[in-house]
Formats: C-alpha cells, sequence, structure tokens
C-alpha cells in the first residue's frame, strides 16, 4: 500500500495510545507494515499522550476507549477540542461504547483483536477523507473574483476601492460619485 498523504503531499501522521502494551504493539506492526500512514508515537498513559499531542499535531489518533486513569471518551472529548481537525479511531474490546464514539464523530470503531481487513477499511476511509479535505482546501484557495465574469469582476473593484458608504452624504453625492471617472456607474454610461 501507499502512504495516505495530505497537505502538500506529507503522509498522514498518527498516535496510538492503549494502556494495553500487547494490543499497542500488535497495532503498531499492522500500521507499519500498511505503510500508509507515519506513527509519531505510541503512549499507555492518556495523560502523558495529551500533553505531547498539541507538539505532535497528529492527523488521526487510534485510542483505546477503556483506559484506567482517563476513558478514551474523555480523551476524544479533549483531543476534539484542542484539535478539531483530529480524526478518532476507537478501539475496544467492547461494543456497548459503538453510539457514544459515533457521537463524537469517529471515523471508525474497530473491535479489538484487530482485524486487517477492517483496518485497511478504516485506512481507505482515512484516504478518502484526507482527498476530500485536499479538495475542499484547495475549492476554497480559489480567488472568488476569479469566478466572476470580467463585468461583473470590474463593478466588484470598483466598489471594493471607492470610498466607504457612510461617506456617502446626499442623493446628489451618490449621482456625482456615480458619474465620476473611473467607477462602475460611468463606465455603464459611457458605453
Amino acid at each position: 500500500m501507499r502512504a495516505i498523504l495530505i497537505d502538500e503531499g506529507r503522509p498522514m501522521r498518527a498516535i496510538l495510545i492503549d494502556d494495553e502494551y500487547l494490543a499497542l504493539a500488535y497495532l503498531n506492526d499492522l500500521l507499519a507494515e500498511t505503510g500508509e500512514m507515519v506513527i509519531e508515537g505510541t503512549y499507555q498513559d492518556p495523560k502523558r499522550a495529551l500533553k505531547e499531542m498539541e507538539e505532535i499535531a497528529p492527523d488521526v489518533v487510534f485510542l483505546d476507549i477503556d483506559m484506567p486513569e482517563m476513558t478514551g471518551i474523555e480523551l476524544a472529548e479533549r483531543i476534539q477540542s484542542s484539535l478539531p481537525a483530529t480524526q478518532i479511531v476507537f478501539i475496544t474490546a467492547y461494543d456497548h461504547y459503538a453510539v457514544k464514539a459515533f457521537e463524537l464523530n469517529a471515523i471508525d470503531y474497530l473491535l479489538k483483536p484487530v482485524e486487517v481487513e477492517r483496518l485497511t477499511a478504516t485506512l481507505e476511509r482515512l484516504a478518502e477523507k484526507a482527498a476530500m479535505t485536499a479538495q475542499a482546501k484547495k475549492q476554497a484557495s480559489i480567488p472568488h473574483d476569479s469566478l466572476l465574469p470580467e463585468p461583473a469582476y470590474r463593478v466588484r473593484k470598483s466598489v471594493a476601492e471607492s470610498p466607504p458608504v457612510a461617506n456617502v452624504q446626499s442623493p446628489r453625492t451618490v449621482r456625482l460619485f456615480a458619474a465620476s471617472p473611473g467607477t462602475a456607474g460611468s463606465q455603464r454610461n459611457s458605453s
């Protein structure tokens, strides 16, 4: 497989959080085998992960739900408030947390032991979401003026360069301004 690329072609960055060492190592190995993302850190302590997370700014967090010091649900809420663009994938041995996980807009919910097929489907969802986000950013970066037909662009430019409306004192001032050289009104009248 190839890496999931986001923002100017950089690979997706992930951190893994699970209080169970063997589960954490297993997930790390599975993700490393796919080559789809860079694992920036693995944590058994959710509080330590939270402290270091803002510096890492991961694109995705693979997160166990049932942990002793802080639940994955609590941690996900904190992640969403400080890093709202970070995607969450919950991993747990308990399926009764699924509804709460999706209420937090988790991208997926994987049951332990993680199956390769389910992980592959999750990675595909992450890749699709990254592609949609990149497309939306690209669309947003297109100047809106470049989408306007030329006459509308000239009017918009003229209005943008004209004095603020608050400076207009009377209907006569408006007529004088509209007739003055270089404004949209004078261009219309002179055509």
